[in-house]
């Protein structure tokens, strides 16, 4: 019994463990296309352009 309990426990954390490791690579991928596009720049100019009007 204590061995069919155990057997469940690792694949519980190796499930555990892959999907943790997906997750890293979803938060990796956005962390570089943020890096690489800059999304915020162009918000942020045109913020300011808009502000240097009034």
């Amino acid at each position: 019994m204590i061995e069919i309990e155990c057997s469940i426990m690792n694949k519980s954390a190796k499930y555990g463990f892959m999907l943790a490791t997906v997750f890293a690579g979803i938060l990796f991928l956005g962390a570089l296309y943020n890096l690489i596009s800059d999304p915020t720049k162009k918000r942020l100019q045109e913020l300011e352009l808009s502000e240097c009007q009034n």
